[in-house]
Order: C-alpha cells, then structure tokens, then sequence
C-alpha cells in the first residue's frame, strides 16, 4: 500500500492510498468510501483482490469533506454535491492517465456508492467514465428508517443555518445502529478513529439526503454492468428497499446481485467479508 495525493479540480490537493502487485495492471477500481470513512476502509478488500489478481490495482481517494480533508474547517461539510463528482472525475482522469489501456472500475460504499451513482448518472460525454460499477451496501432510500421529515427540515434550515451542526445519530432516531455482526454500534465503531467526525453540517446531511431520494431514478440512466452487494441485516437498506432498486438499473447479462442474508452495513468488516470479496473476484474475472 502507498500513500500519495493528487490535486483535484479546484487545485484542493488530497490525499489517495493504492494497492497494486504490477506496474501495468488490466483492471483498476477506483474506490470512493463512506461518511465518517476514509480511503484505509478498503485495505481489506484490496488485500484480498490483489492475492487472486495478478494485474489488478485499487486506488482510493479520500473524500472531500470527510475526516481526512486536509481542509480541516472543511471535515463535516460540502458546498455542492458536484464537488464530489467533479472530485472523482478529475481522478478518475488521472488514474487513467497512468494506466492506459486498463479496465476502470468505479467501486463505492455506502455513500461512495451514492457519490458514484450520481458521479457516473449527471456525467456527459467528455468525462470520464468507468468500465463496470461496483455498489457496497448502496443507501438507497429515506424509508423506513431515515427520518423524512428530519430531512424535510434539514433542507429548509440549511438555507437559513448551512454550518449549523449536528450528529449522525440524530437523523437515525437517536438508536444505536449495528454495522456489522457481533460488532459495536455505528457511533462506537466510527469514534475510535482518527478521522471520525462528530457532527455533520444540514448543508451537507440535506444534500446526502436529496441524492439518496434520488438513487432510482438516477441509476436507470447507467448503462455499464453493475454487481450490488447488500446484507440482509443492513439497517439503512432493508432487503427488499435493495431488492427495488436493483430492478431499477438497466437490464445487462453482467449485472449482479449479490445478497448477504446473515450480514450488516459495513461488508468490508463484516464476518462474512471472505465471501463477499470472493463473490467481488469472480464477478472482476467475468468477461466484460
């Protein structure tokens, strides 16, 4: 694994982790983590690829706004959703700049996979796109358990108090949300690292909230093989809530849809990971 950072489109410069085991790689995932999260989440999952891949390679960015933004009064909030998709885009490009020729696969989880839907549905023809899609425990929708009216309000207020600040376990019913099996809450396992954040602005949880309402009908305009990988004990996608946006995404031979009965939120940490990144292997080896 190597630490290096790029400079994004308003010369912001962040910081990006990659794992690779060749210098000329057919497939490389772009992969985009989630809201309290940052680009090591994915160690587990690259580890495991690049054991079963001899040219494979995966670079993770952190994301703008999150813990590890080294605009420290940033962590917390965005400005404009297409700060993030013009963010992977511009890394995107660079990626490919260093790997011509390979497969791109854009790999999201949990937010990165709202972050990647949208990035890949609002993109035009000069931009740069992936090969195949990747989607990690997708949050796709306010029901049953985010509160639409905290969002409701959350959207009203940010005009009025964009910075105003508040916990994630506000919007969840003040409950505690377990993320993986046998694991701690979301809020316990989140607190122990170094880039956790406390409080997000309503700017940013009401902007997180328009594009999660806006996942289904955004996914119909992608027309690229996509593996959905959701568990059954996922508090923020209830199977069925997945089941549903599944059959929203255009119909392709190679798409997937991967469920884990037993498993949570957090599939990269999940007991059951082996088996998830197993499935993500085969799917990364089927002929495009």
């Amino acid at each position: 694994m190597e630490k290096l950072s790029y400079t994004s489109f308003d010369n912001d410069h962040f910081d990006y982790l990659k794992w690779a085991n060749s210098g000329t790689p057919k497939t490389v995932i772009v992969a985009v983590h989630g809201i309290n999260g940052a680009a090591q989440d994915y160690d587990n999952l690259a580890s495991s690829l690049t054991q079963s891949h001899d040219s494979i390679a995966i670079y993770a960015p952190e994301t703008r706004g999150q813990g590890n933004d080294h605009n420290i009064k940033r962590r917390g909030d965005i400005y404009r959703k297409e700060e993030w998709f013009k963010d992977l885009r511009t890394y995107t490009k660079m990626v490919k700049s260093e790997n011509p020729g390979a497969e791109i696969i854009w790999c999201g989880e949990s937010m990165g996979s709202i972050i990647v839907t949208h990035a890949y549905a609002d993109s035009n023809g000069d931009d740069p796109r992936p090969d195949r899609i990747i989607l990690l425990a997708p949050v796709v929708s306010l029901r049953p358990h985010l509160s639409v009216w905290k969002h409701r309000l959350a959207n009203t207020v940010s005009y009025l108090l964009p910075r105003f600040r508040v916990s994630l376990n506000q919007f969840s019913g003040e409950q505690a949300v377990k993320v993986t099996q046998g694991g701690d809450s979301h809020d316990d396992q989140a607190s122990t690292n170094s880039y956790f954040i406390e409080k997000f602005t309503l700017r940013l949880l009401a902007t997180l909230g328009n594009l999660i309402s806006e996942m289904n009908s955004s996914v119909k305009n992608i027309n690229i093989p996509i593996v959905l990988i959701n568990g059954g004990h996922d508090y923020f996608t209830p199977p069925q809530t997945a089941a549903e946006f599944y059959a929203s995404i255009p119909y392709s031979e190679a798409n997937k849809h991967c469920y884990f009965a037993d498993s949570y939120h957090l599939l990269m940490y999940d007991a059951h990971r082996e088996e998830i990144f197993s499935e993500i292997s085969r799917w990364i080896g089927t002929t495009r």
